[in-house]
């Protein structure tokens, strides 16, 4: 379109009017900085007022063996501006609280010990047996709850969300508006940056020399053969990279990554591994909606169709993949979480994860900072999970609300010992699809996992 002088004169005032309204009405969480320093903004802000039908649960007392740990009986006040969370955690902690002896009793009915000794893991029965049967009081599992409920307290004091922020996905579109005015005046772009908070994107964890040269040769496959562009971030223990070093180099300018390094935790110099990176990577990460992979888990293709499985979409937008073992009939995990023990579902393999922190009415953040919070105390959970793994599914359950997992067990790969009479010597994960294309009867093989 050609415009006259004056006509283009009028126009720019036009657009820079616009602009500046458009950025002034962008709170600061937004990344969307105003001319005018606003008043009494917060970080938090996804916070729904308290409507009078939860009145009564506010009020409603919790057990009385809580006393000690939570006076007067309630939750915190500052979970009431979350009525769906509090009600969830209220009915978590009034889950019932047995002694290792009572739950015994119940939940051989449902595993039978002979049954659940040749699903479980060896090394970890052999391991944490005696961790769950006499470490695990009653008294600790009250302990354990409530910490759980006290750490999401200290997120929302940290100034983050616990349940997703909703009012940055109505904001998006005027974003991008944002964007696009500021665009067209460098000067305002240059004081008023536009966050792309919301957006899709892969996440990982790296950092020491192993683990980084292998997510070096999973971005190279992801890049480069399968075409993904989606951005990729990539979480560290404090110091672990180097930023002169030759992996973050190519990590950052040729592969298109960012590194960040996650703040407050500090890797276990005694440890097998490092799991404990998983929980807080992903809570912290920029994207609303994420694909984790280890860095040693290597995609047969391009993943990114999983955010459209109907299986996921369906399931509160989040899911997982199993693994090859059950959880023990005495695993003080079931009366930790309050439930009664079954062999229906196999353990998970953390592999690779997709969630939506939006998902289950916003309710999927909340239970990766449970999960966080596991992963961070894990001189305690991992004698359950052994590894980070399994946090996220009973931070999951301890909220009560769903999630997808793969219709497909997982498969081991691995080769012939020629040496041991051709004993099977497994190594390797093999995980499949999340659908069945048309026409075939199963879903396809998807993950490699080491």
């Amino acid at each position: 379109m050609h415009l006259r002088p004056r006509n283009a004169v009028l126009s720019g005032v036009l657009l820079l009017v616009l602009t500046i309204a458009t950025l002034f009405f962008l709170p600061a969480e937004y990344g969307v900085r105003s001319y005018i320093t606003s008043v009494g903004s917060s970080r938090s802000s996804s916070r729904p007022e308290t409507s009078s039908q939860h009145e009564e649960l506010f009020s409603t007392a919790l057990p009385e063996t809580y006393r000690h740990l939570l006076p007067g009986l309630k939750l915190p006040k500052q979970l009431q501006q979350y009525p769906s969370l509090h009600n969830r955690l209220h009915a978590f902690l009034s889950r019932p609280i047995r002694s290792h002896q009572d739950a015994t009793s119940i939940n051989e009915k449902k595993c039978p010990r002979e049954l659940s000794d040749r699903l479980v893991n060896p090394d970890q029965l052999n391991g944490d047996g005696g961790f769950w049967r006499e470490e695990v009081t009653e008294e600790t599992i009250r302990n354990k709850r409530v910490e759980m409920v006290n750490y999401l307290v200290e997120v929302l004091k940290r100034g983050d969300d616990i349940v997703w922020n909703f009012a940055q996905d109505e904001f998006q579109h005027r974003m991008q508006e944002a964007e696009i005015f500021a665009d067209a005046n460098p000067d305002i772009a240059k004081r008023a940056p536009i966050s792309r908070k919301g957006s899709r994107g892969f996440v990982s964890a790296a950092g020491n020399s192993d683990t980084t040269q292998r997510l070096l040769t999973l971005l190279r496959i992801l890049r480069r053969h399968y075409k993904v562009d989606l951005p990729f971030e990539v979480w560290t223990f404090p110091a672990e990279l180097s930023t002169s070093s030759r992996e973050y180099v190519e990590l950052t300018e040729e592969l298109g990554a960012t590194v960040h390094e996650a703040q407050g935790l500090a890797k276990d110099p005694g440890a097998w591994k490092n799991f404990q990176i998983k929980g807080l990577a992903i809570t912290s990460s920029s994207f609303k909606e994420l694909i984790y992979l280890d860095s040693d888990n290597i995609p047969l293709r391009d993943p990114t169709h999983l955010f459209e499985s109907q299986r996921y979409t369906d399931n509160g937008r989040a899911a997982f993949w199993p693994d090859l073992s059950k959880d023990h009939v005495d695993n003080a995990i079931w009366r930790i979480i309050g439930d009664e023990c079954d062999l229906d579902n196999w353990t998970f393999e953390s592999g690779q994860i997709v969630i939506d922190k939006a998902g289950n009415d916003g309710l999927n953040l909340a239970a990766l900072h449970l999960a966080a919070y596991m992963q961070a105390d894990h001189d305690f959970w991992f004698h359950m999970c052994g590894g980070d793994k399994d946090t996220f599914r009973w931070a999951f359950r301890a909220l009560d609300i769903p999630f997808a997992v793969s219709p497909m067990w997982a498969v081991p790969l691995g080769q012939r010992n020629g040496y041991d009479n051709g004993r099977f010597c497994g190594h390797t994960v093999l995980q499949y699809d999340l659908e069945t294309i048309p026409g075939e009867e199963e879903p396809r093989p998807l993950f490699v996992h080491s």
